[in-house]
């Protein structure tokens, strides 16, 4: 018997209904699991949808998941492999004639990720799209409501139309803040959607930038702290965004993200003072990078009016940014709590 083509009307248990299947997921997936999305047109409020959970779960290492499928299948999921797509491995939960979830799982970075995310999140900032793509599926289901191939084939143009606008809408409302340019690297301040959306996953960030990004730049510590930024942010004028954010460090010859550098807020008022904080990938260590950068946000921010000194902490034992603070010409003035201060003035 094929599969039919019935659309119900949005049901707000589909989110619950994904939070649990997750949950669940979790454990077989261990470590593995970077991430998950909940995906397609039951994650779209308000139109309607096949009664399909479809699940995207990001993973460190795509190899690993060929292991699992003896533990998937205790879930009720049916392995499928790439199922027509490289570098997925898709499951099914359910029989041949129903399906109850489906499981689209892929590799940090890979450019799928966002082509599905930002599908869902265009349709959801763009009612209107979302109508006109709920009356296609509406007139396909009728005409095709016993081939459920040629109903999906049908909606693909219109799919793919919709990612191009979304592309297109997700590179403007990500412009970086600025950018700084030295002789190997550049600094890109992050606007409030771009470190949004390392937050939510750092492989969205790496798709808008076209760039990829070094292993562990933006790792738990670092995310949960551009939380509090994005926090921030949202209670400040944009023109004052690039005291809250990171900037990414790129390195030019290899176009990659290979760290992070900032401030923690705007200057003092009273002071005119800021704090400068950095990190950067351990295999890109020793080269001289991170002086580098140092030193030049370290001059823009001395060349705003409202800034007049620097200040960064460290730990007693960190020669390596004992280093990286002298070179840019910073001074030791002492401890502040149980770390080393040091101090630029203009």
């Amino acid at each position: 018997m094929k599969r039919q083509v019935t659309l119900l009307p949005h049901n707000p248990s589909w989110a619950q209904q994904y939070e649990i299947e997750i949950a669940a997921l979790t454990a077989v997936f261990g470590d593995n699991l970077v991430n998950s999305h909940h995906i397609g047109s039951t994650a779209i409020p308000g139109i309607q949808a096949k009664p399909i959970i479809d699940m995207m779960p990001i993973v460190w290492d795509i190899a690993q998941v060929d292991d699992l499928n003896q533990a998937m299948a205790a879930l009720g999921y049916i392995h499928k492999g790439e199922h027509g797509i490289p570098g997925r491995r898709y499951f099914r939960k359910g029989s041949d004639e129903h399906h109850s979830h489906h499981l689209h799982t892929f590799q940090i970075g890979d450019p799928e990720i966002a082509r599905h995310v930002l599908f869902r999140d265009y349709m959801i900032a763009h009612p209107h799209k979302a109508a006109t793509y709920e009356q296609l599926k509406t007139e396909l289901a009728q005409q095709h409501q016993s081939d459920i191939t040629a109903y999906t084939n049908a909606k693909s143009d219109f799919i793919q139309e919709m990612i191009e606008e979304a592309l297109a809408w997700d590179r403007e409302a990500k412009r970086p803040l600025r950018i700084l340019i030295t002789s190997r690297l550049q600094l890109i301040a992050l606007s409030q959607p771009q470190l949004e959306s390392c937050v939510q996953d750092p492989s969205l960030l790496a798709a808008n930038l076209k760039l990829p990004l070094a292993e562990g730049i933006f790792n738990p510590i670092v995310r949960q702290a551009s939380c509090i930024k994005v926090s921030t942010m949202q209670l400040t004028k944009p023109e004052r965004h690039h005291w809250q954010t990171y900037w990414l460090i790129v390195r030019r010859d290899k176009n990659i993200g290979i760290g992070t550098i900032g401030f923690k807020g705007e200057p003092d008022p009273q002071q005119y003072k800021v704090e400068i904080g950095y990190g950067l990938s351990p295999h890109h260590r020793q080269q001289g990078f991170m002086t580098e950068a140092v030193q030049t946000l370290t001059r823009w921010a001395l060349a705003q009016s409202d800034c007049l000194g620097i200040f960064a902490t460290t730990d007693p034992d960190n020669v390596t940014s004992h280093r990286v603070l002298e070179n840019s010409g910073y001074a030791q003035k002492g401890m502040k709590d149980d770390a080393w201060l040091w101090e630029i003035n203009d």
